[in-house]
């Protein structure tokens, strides 16, 4: 526990400058709140308003959840907006494409090939072969299949 009392304002400003390095990588949004959190404590112990490395660790965490919590809460709401809300939804994607089956089908579920991808479906009624089929809705990944 030794190492903790040598916790200086350099710890805490490399700790948040490898947060925000990690962020910028790729986390969503998740480590902006805790580097701002680090970089704050790094400012206060440079000026000496914390000196005891409990009170540092303390002001990080209760810092560290106010910032993220107030970034999801003001923020995240600005990264949902999209042009193209279905843009990682697949199964969104296939609502409405035509194909034509390659072999009879009875209702329930089955694993339907639709160009190159396996879709596990869901059929209301019999279909047979070289027949056009259409998908209607979707559960999850399962889609919903009828006749055109």
């Amino acid at each position: 526990m030794d190492y903790l009392t040598d916790l200086s304002h350099w710890h805490w400003f490399v700790l948040g400058v490898i947060l925000l390095a990690i962020e910028v990588l790729g986390a969503p949004g998740m480590l902006l709140g805790l580097a701002i959190a680090a970089l704050s404590v790094s400012g206060l112990t440079y000026f000496e308003i914390i000196t005891h490395w409990q009170y540092m660790l303390l002001y990080f965490a209760i810092t560290g959840f106010v910032f993220s919590l107030i970034y999801w809460k003001l923020f995240k709401r600005y990264n949902d907006k999209t042009d193209a809300p279905d843009l990682n939804d697949f199964s969104a994607q296939m609502v409405g494409t035509r194909f034509i089956l390659i072999k009879d089908y009875s209702v329930g579920k089955h694993r339907i090939q639709i160009d190159d991808t396996f879709w596990q479906c869901e059929l209301e009624q019999d279909m047979a072969q070289d027949q056009q089929a259409e998908v209607i809705s979707y559960e999850g990944n399962l889609l919903k299949i009828s006749s055109c």
